[in-house]
């Protein structure tokens, strides 16, 4: 068994940032409510896989529960962020159509007591996609704020570092697990550093949202979430 680093434990823990950071700002706009919901489920099953770890037990089939709703309340999350009602509306017909994918994928490929193979890959690559999708398509909008005050730019980015982090490791750690423990390490390392980052970037985001203003059509934005 690896003994997970104070880098890992950080890692994980990093996911409280978002929490926290909604708890002290009001009010909570649905977007963020998402997105701290997700990151709330997943420290919930860390805690749950920590105790079984120290107990010998396997943990591995709680991430086959917390993944796909996670990346469910993720995708609900930037669904806020669309800019028309089709760009909402199709992120939030990709929930039912994800975990239908995500079952069938569980059923046949994988293996509950180990690192997934596919259905994990799939879940960070479509938070990826999403998050990625959401920086270009309000990036390129004609009256864009600054960036670097926007709410939707840091939770965005974000989120597609946390996919991106996490779409290679699974089968890399798979493929690790049996011959290569040290690779395996530094892998789970380097996820780690890249999770802080990306929670550190999201709880940043919530609680410097870009304040709306009244003062007329022209300097008027629409607040996100």
């Amino acid at each position: 068994m690896v003994t997970p680093s104070l880098l890992v434990h950080l890692g994980a823990w990093s996911q409280v940032l978002p929490v926290a950071a909604l708890a002290v700002r009001r009010p909570w706009p649905v977007a963020h409510r998402w997105v701290a919901g997700a990151c709330l489920l997943n420290v919930v099953a860390d805690i749950m896989a920590l105790i079984l770890s120290f107990q010998g037990i396997n943990n591995h089939w709680i991430g086959y529960f917390s993944v796909p709703l996670m990346t469910s309340f993720f995708l609900l999350g930037l669904a806020q962020w669309q800019l028309t009602v089709v760009e909402r509306l199709t992120l939030r017909l990709a929930v039912p159509g994800f975990a239908i994918v995500w079952v069938v994928l569980v059923l046949i490929s994988e293996d509950l007591r180990g690192f997934s193979r596919f259905a994990a890959p799939l879940a960070a690559l479509l938070t990826l996609a999403a998050g990625l999708y959401t920086l270009l398509r309000r990036g390129f909008e004609r009256e864009n704020p600054h960036l670097l005050r926007a709410d939707w730019f840091w939770v965005a980015g974000g989120l597609a570092l946390y996919g991106a982090a996490g779409a290679t490791f699974p089968p890399v750690a798979s493929a690790l697990v049996a011959e290569r423990v040290d690779l395996l390490v530094a892998a789970i390392n380097v996820r780690a550093t890249l999770y802080i980052v990306a929670f550190t970037a999201i709880a940043w985001g919530m609680i410097c949202p870009l304040p709306v203003t009244h003062s007329g059509p022209s300097s008027s934005r629409r607040r996100s979430g």
